[in-house]
This record gives structure tokens, sequence and C-alpha cells, in this order.
């Protein structure tokens, strides 16, 4: 079923233009096609990985973004949960004022980083299939206690220090 929909997805977006009458820049369909993948991808992720916003407040999320604006959904454990950014290659979601997601496309997969605040920040990064199989747990250097990620670029970095104002978007 999900060879299908992402085959049907990819037809239309190569049909789009023709039908549009209209011919696109390839690096725009590039980028287009890339954010379908990562839209589809963490729409269909287990439930497990993300127990607060299942698949269709996740695809709700997704919807919410394309209208434009500030999307946020009640999660299931009552607060309020926020796509920061959907990207190409990169979605970060603030599941609640203290934990942070991030999906990454990472060496052929998908790595997926949950980051948790409560005083200090830790992240635990998990590389994962195409299929959400899990590959392996990617570490920082030194194998640090306290050390968070940062996304720069759609780049992972292991810095240490609280979530800076300017990485919030609030």
């Amino acid at each position: 079923m999900k060879k299908f929909l992402l085959s049907l997805l990819f037809l239309c977006f190569i049909l789009e233009p023709v039908l549009a009458g209209k011919k696109s820049k390839p690096e725009r369909q590039d980028e287009d096609f890339l954010t379908m993948i990562m839209q589809a991808s963490f729409i269909s992720m287990p439930d497990t990985l993300l127990p607060y916003l299942n698949r269709r407040t996740r695809n709700y999320l997704i919807e919410l973004s394309k209208i434009g604006g500030y999307s946020y959904v009640d999660n299931n454990f009552g607060g309020k949960s926020t796509l920061h950014i959907l990207s190409p290659k990169h979605i970060q979601v603030f599941i609640t004022d203290e934990v942070l997601c991030d999906m990454l496309i990472y060496k052929g997969g998908f790595l997926w980083i949950t980051t948790m605040c409560s005083p200090e920040c830790y992240s635990r990064a998990t590389l994962y299939s195409a299929k959400w199989e899990k590959i392996e747990d990617v570490l920082p250097p030194n194998d640090s206690v306290f050390v968070r990620s940062k996304i720069v670029n759609d780049s992972l970095l292991w810095v240490h220090g609280p979530i800076e104002e300017d990485e919030l978007g609030h």
C-alpha cells in the first residue's frame, strides 16, 4: 500500500507540470520530490517513535503547514505540539516545551533525534532505514552524557548547553 501511494505521488508530481502546460526547473522538482518523501515518511512512521502524535495528527500537522502559518495540534497527552521546520531534508517538531524531535535524511535513511531538556538537554539520535527499521544509534563524540543535537544546514552537530533562543521559533 505504501509503495502504491508513493508511486501515485511520484506520478502526480511528474504529470502536474505537463497537465498545467508549463515546465518546471529540475532543481525545484527534486526539492518538491524530497519534500513529499519527507512528509510521507513522517506521516507513516511508527507511533512508537512518537507516541505524542499518532498518524492522523502527524498528517494534520503537515496539512496545516501547507496552508501556511503556525501549525500546532493537541497531542495525545493533552499538550500542544508544533511543526517548526518542514524542508526537503529536515522536519522539526516541538512536542512539548521540553521535548524537541528532528527527522533528517541521513546515510540513505532517516535520522530520528529526540532532545529532552529538564533542566539539562540531552539528545538521542537513531538511524532508521526508509522502512523505519532501526539500523543503529548515532552517538556523540566521547559519549558525553549531557549533549544535545543541533541541526545546522541540514547537518547534525553535537553541542553542550540549553536550546538557544534562535532555535525555539516560538
